[in-house]
């Protein structure tokens, strides 16, 4: 007789086997693996199954179609995990650009502050140079205010250049009159 030896799940048992010239004596080892492959197709029952055969007929379609709106949901979800990696591609670049964005920024704000501080610059200078101009003024009213006879001439010997600047040079002290050159006492 052949027993079955490789079933453990109800559909792999074989319908034709204890064939009638089997032995009687191997009729047990046939109810143990019956018993065996039940207990394995069904592991988590441990009470009567009370369901009725149209209950169980009915059972199949649903959860057929619950499998599917499963694997549907599953798919889906997938879907989604390759959209939110794709997104947070795209935001990493977004981040690398904002940087790049904020940089720029700073740039622009660090040529402002230069562009006041230049424009500072040139505001003073305008300022020193209105003083300059009233300085100037002053002694133009000045030299055109001095009297004839607080005039003193030099000598042709001494004669007075100008230097790169616009000072008189070599002129020590007032001699003989030398017409157009003028020299003036500090108070």
């Amino acid at each position: 007789m052949a027993i079955e030896s490789s079933a453990n799940y109800i559909s792999q048992l074989n319908p034709v086997w204890p064939r009638s010239e089997d032995f009687i004596a191997e009729g047990d080892d046939h109810i143990r693996l019956i018993k065996d492959t039940l207990k394995k197709t069904f592991p988590n029952f441990s009470g009567p199954i009370t369901a009725s055969q149209e209950t169980l007929n009915k059972l199949n379609p649903v959860l057929v179609d619950k499998l599917k709106d499963i694997q549907a949901i599953e798919n889906g979800v997938q879907g989604v995990r390759l959209r939110v990696k794709a997104l947070e591609d795209q935001l990493g670049r977004v981040g690398s650009v904002e940087g790049d964005i904020l940089s720029a920024v700073d740039r622009v704000q660090s040529n402002e502050e230069e562009i006041r501080a230049i424009k500072n610059s040139l505001q003073s200078l305008e300022e020193s140079k209105e003083n300059l101009k009233q300085k100037v003024q002053e002694i133009l009213e000045n030299i055109a205010s001095i009297s004839a006879s607080e005039k003193l001439h030099w000598s042709n010997t001494n004669k007075p250049t100008l230097d790169a600047l616009g000072f008189t040079t070599g002129l020590t002290e007032p001699s003989e009159a030398t017409e157009g050159f003028v020299y003036l006492k500090h108070k």
